[in-house]
């Protein structure tokens, strides 16, 4: 266990050289070669693997230098046999037998080791993509829960489920192709070209002419390209953004004959992706057709110095021979190193993306501090501002729970209500004020003590596609199958489970499809009641019910709430008027707090609320 978190410290801590500046904030990226940006991606990459998968990396890398070099023995011993051949031409010494079997050995065993090399190189490279991006979805998915709620009420769950999923695998063509291809691709020719001007600086020179040219051209273009990647990753994200609120919100807007318009955005955004792809596939061909031939032009230059080298006498013709066969091995890889652009520059966006992610701030969790006293809950002139929002959602509110007590929360919708769960929930993080819970701030509470001692009960909660048991015991993991029971006999969830074929081992859908919007709630009452927490926060739990499922809320309520810390946010007053205490909130701050008939006599927000509340019970169709 001590091992496995060190290796989460060590990934945290290596978790900065993914990070990029804020959305709207972004630096140009520095302009490079092709090589230059695999050797940073790779940097970046290699940044993010535990040991055992850089080893894989390395392996993997040294593999392909290695082949690099297997290949690049023939075509040496090339111009030993063209030299070997001049001097016997010339009045040397024949080539003997003995010398033909050496080169045949040696050809022969750099093409083996050719073989074995790439075997192991691309072995190591598959695995090492796959193992990787499997660590970095892990990742992002790690980084994610431990993300205040925040962030993912102002993120679509569409575009964070295409980053894990889609940009992502768009790492794998990249770091089992690409990245080798480069590697191999950049060896070779440096292998060659140095070479090359051993044996004559002229024609050395004139075979590398044109490649600094090939790269200006590579680097003019990487703004555009960068901007233009980036811009796609976008639009792909906010397409599988739309398609997800598309088929959730189909039975809404077939009820509302809206499908054709939600079809609409969906199809602009799908339009918008097609346009962005077309887009940098247009942008890029130029330039990549520019850098091919300016590369391409290099053998030509080679002829034309060759053959004025040649009419002067100051080369030998099995000397421009082998310059002119050689080149060939030099601009070949060059080009396919040239062709890997695209897929560079959408591994560089998935990554940056996934870098946008793990830069979000997590909560600093903390360290365990005193006990709680009780479980009282007292807000303390508590303000909180929603991100993005002009108004403040809460304006120093102040108010108390005594354990063994309910409180209600009540006031117009948008008045607060909720917000004051989500504080105490710690889904988001008070802008001032304190929050306290048995007199401790909650900013001092470890993360499992608040955990266990809240529950919280929405007002639409979400089930998970597994069956009914294991829906209830999320809310205690470890509890039998007979406290499972015994929790959902006490939220009557024993009625439901006796209609489903398979009874409590029925799966329930996604989101709990196949349930009522009653029964789904009558499961998270069973969860709650199975965590047994002292506080219990209750959101509008029986919101738009019918009478008969309203009534068994209402039974599993009672036994849930009895001596027990309880908040409950309510707009039917009539639901909260036995309260032992009623909290009116209006435009985020307290104005008025005490019982039911104290409240009336007032004649004060809640007196109005509850006459405007009395006057619709006669309104009939």
């Amino acid at each position: 266990m001590e091992s496995r978190r060190q290796r989460r410290a060590e990934r945290s801590a290596r978790m900065s050289t993914l990070t990029s500046p804020p959305a709207g904030q972004q630096e140009a990226p520095p302009v490079g070669t092709v090589a230059g940006r695999t050797v940073a991606l790779i940097r970046r990459l290699w940044e993010l693997s535990d040991p055992r998968l850089r080893r894989q990396q390395l392996w993997g890398i040294v593999a392909r230098m290695a082949a690099a070099v297997c290949i690049a023995v023939p075509i040496w011993l090339l111009v030993v046999v063209l030299q070997r051949l001049r001097e016997a031409n010339l009045g040397g010494p024949p080539i003997s037998q003995r010398e033909v079997l050496w080169w045949s050995a040696i050809v022969v065993a750099a093409t083996v080791g050719q073989f074995g090399f790439d075997l192991l190189a691309q072995r190591q490279s598959w695995v090492a993509s796959f193992e990787l991006l499997g660590e970095l979805r892990l990742r992002a998915l790690e980084h994610l829960r431990r993300l205040p709620l925040g962030y993912h009420t102002k993120r679509q769950t569409g575009d964070l489920t295409a980053l894990v999923t889609h940009h992502l695998s768009e790492l794998e063509p990249v770091v089992f192709g690409a990245v080798p291809t480069i590697i191999g691709a950049a060896l070779l020719p440096l292998v060659i070209a140095v070479g090359l001007l051993f044996e004559d600086w002229r024609m050395g020179l004139a075979a590398l002419a044109t490649i600094p040219l090939a790269m200006l051209v590579y680097a003019w273009s990487q703004r555009t390209f960068a901007r233009l990647a980036a811009e796609r990753a976008q639009a792909s994200g906010q397409a599988a953004a739309r398609f997800q609120e598309y088929v959730s919100g189909i039975a809404v807007a077939r009820a509302h004959g809206a499908t054709g318009e939600r079809a609409g955005r969906l199809a602009q955004a799908l339009v918008r992706h097609r346009e962005a792809s077309i887009g940098l596939v247009n942008k890029l061909v130029v330039p990549l057709v520019l850098f091919l031939t300016v590369i391409e032009l290099g053998l030509p230059v080679v002829l034309l110095a060759g053959a004025f080298l040649l009419i002067g006498g100051d080369l030998a013709p099995a000397t421009f021979l082998v310059f002119a066969v050689l080149s060939l091995r030099i601009y070949g890889p060059l080009r396919a190193m040239g062709e890997q652009t695209e897929s560079l520059r959408v591994g560089e966006a998935a990554v940056d993306r996934l870098g946008a992610l793990l830069a979000e701030p997590v909560p600093a969790e903390v360290r365990a501090g005193p006990a709680p006293q009780g479980h009282d809950v007292e807000f303390d002139r508590v303000s909180y501002t929603y991100p993005g929002a002009s108004r403040p959602a809460l304006r120093s509110v102040s108010f108390g729970a005594t354990a063994g007590t309910v409180t209600a929360l009540v006031g117009s919708s948008g008045a607060g209500k909720t917000t004051c769960l989500h504080l105490l929930a710690q889904f988001f993080a008070p802008d001032s004020g304190t929050i306290r819970i048995g007199g401790v701030d909650i900013r001092e509470l470890d993360s499992r003590t608040l955990f266990d001692a809240v529950t919280v009960v929405f007002q639409d909660s979400y089930l998970f596609s597994e069956s009914v048991r294991d829906n209830i015991r999320f809310g205690r993991p470890e509890a039998d199958d007979d406290e499972v029971d015994r929790a959902a006999a006490q939220a009557r969830v024993d009625e439901i489970v006796a209609r489903l074929p398979q009874g409590a081992d029925t799966l329930v859908g996604e989101g709990g499809a196949t349930l009522s919007g009653g029964e789904r709630q009558r499961l998270s009452l069973a969860r709650a009641i199975l965590k047994d927490a002292p506080i219990v926060l209750l959101d509008e739990p029986t919101a738009a019910m019918d009478a008969t499922n309203e009534r068994h809320v209402q039974q599993a309520l009672s036994g849930l709430i009895r001596d027990r810390t309880v908040l409950v946010v309510a707009h039917r007053l009539g639901t909260v008027r036995h309260a032992d205490r009623i909290v009116v909130l209006d435009a985020g701050e307290v104005v008025e707090v005490g019982g039911h008939d104290e409240l009336l006599a007032r004649d004060g927000r809640y007196a109005r609320m509850w006459a405007e509340q009395e006057a619709t019970r006669s309104w009939r169709l």
